[in-house]
């Protein structure tokens, strides 16, 4: 299976040959790979990580899911993405927003892949985490992530 987390790290650390089919422009995506083109951009041009990526994709699982496992986002402030741990400080969990490293902090809700209910969709089973952030004076704040490939 192709992870997602792939799409929005730099083309030097990308595996060669490791692409997306791009669909053809004003035709709507049957699947999730073809919702997304080659360079790893959805059909408004956000990339993984991205407010707004792949929203029209993902939104009506998030209305369905999100809320019921109390995390306050709304509208457009969730997203999928990938996630590490700081290389500085490995107790420290990262999100990849808006094409850079934002630090969970106290306040983060933070789940893993034990929390993933059963019938989670296979839509949002293709990233490696989902986050819900927004930004406000410069500052990005994480409130929500789920890491859906490690248990934390």
């Amino acid at each position: 299976m192709l992870r997602r987390s792939l799409l929005a790290l730099p083309a030097a650390v990308m595996l060669p040959g490791l692409m997306l089919p791009r669909h053809t422009l004003g035709q709507a995506p049957t699947s999730l790979e073809q919702a997304v083109d080659r360079a790893g951009r959805d059909r408004d041009g956000r990339m993984l990580g991205d407010d707004g990526f792949m929203h029209y994709w993902v939104h009506d699982h998030y209305q369905d899911y999100f809320p019921h496992q109390d995390c306050p986002c709304h509208d457009g402030e969730c997203r999928p993405t990938t996630w590490r741990r700081d290389p500085k400080n490995l107790r420290i969990i990262q999100a990849w927003i808006n094409r850079k490293w934002v630090s969970a902090d106290d306040k983060t809700k933070i789940r893993d892949r034990t929390d993933v209910p059963a019938d989670f969709p296979k839509e949002l089973r293709e990233y490696d985490a989902h986050a819900c952030a927004y930004t406000q004076g410069g500052v990005t704040t994480l409130t929500c992530l789920w890491i859906l490939n490690a248990m934390i």
